[in-house]
Parts: structure tokens; sequence; C-alpha cells
């Protein structure tokens, strides 16, 4: 019997059934993923996975960073030296602004920039980030940070 007449071998078999089980896996995996983000949330703990770094880059780097939000967006401001005012962040992800889906808003303590300072003593806040059914609050104590649900919330 000629080689081409035997038909599949069992690695051939396994590396065909792997592949199908990956693709499968790909598959179940995106099925909703376009929702996903838009979740008040999955917004929540974005911002509050911002906030840790900002902390921690203020931290490290010892220099002052500030929140700087309205009801739909934020992103991170940092002091220019030259002139003095806030300007957006030169860290990638900290100095691009941030825009909530439709459905969500933030409600901040301040419409000013809300400054995180580099000992730990900057003024305590809290966000909320508020959708249609439900509201979560993203708590900054000047070392850490803490998203939950609000009070109340459904």
């Amino acid at each position: 019997m000629a080689r081409g007449d035997e038909g599949l071998t069992l690695i051939e078999m396994m590396v065909t059934l792997a592949i199908i089980a990956i693709i499968s896996g790909i598959a179940v995996l995106g099925i909703g993923s376009a929702n996903r983000g838009a979740t008040v949330q999955a917004e929540a703990q974005r911002l509050a996975g911002r906030l840790r770094l900002a902390a921690d880059e203020v931290l490290v780097t010892r220099r002052s960073l500030a929140l700087a939000a309205d009801r739909d967006s934020y992103g991170f401001v940092s002091r220019d030296a030259a002139t003095g005012r806030w300007a957006p962040d030169k860290v990638g992800l900290l100095g691009e602004r941030h825009r909530a889906p439709a459905a969500v808003q933030y409600v901040m303590p301040s419409t000013a920039p809300i400054a995180l300072e580099p000992d730990g003593l900057g003024e305590p806040f809290v966000v909320v980030v508020s959708g249609r059914k439900d509201s979560w609050t993203v708590t900054y104590d000047g070392l850490n940070v803490v998203a939950a649900p609000a009070p109340g919330a459904s």
C-alpha cells in the first residue's frame, strides 16, 4: 500500500482537532463582546484601574497629576513646567481622554482638576459612575482606589 493511501495519522488528527477547538473557543469568547465594555461596572473598573496607574505614577515619579473630568469623559493632566498650567499628561494611557459610552456618565465632586499628590495627602474623593439601571462609586483615599456598587443601587 502506498503512503498516500493510508489516511490520516493520529498526529494529523490531533492537530486538526486542536485547531478546531481553538477556533471554536475564540468564537464563543467573542459572542456578546460588543456590549461588554459599555456596562457601568466596566466603566467604573476602567476608571479605578487608570486612577491606580496614575497614583502609582505619582508615587514613583514624585510629580503631581490630576484627574480632569466632566460628565462624559476624563483624563489625567500634569502641570506644565513652563506655564504652570494643567496639560494632558505625557504618559500614553493617562494623557488620553477616555469618553464614556452614551448611556454612562461620571458625577465628579468638582469641575476643577482633582490633584493626586506624591505624599498621599491629596484630598480623598468619590466619583459616581452611573447608567440607566445602576451606579458604581470609585473611591480614592490618597493611596487606595476602590470600585464598588453605589449604596442603594440595584
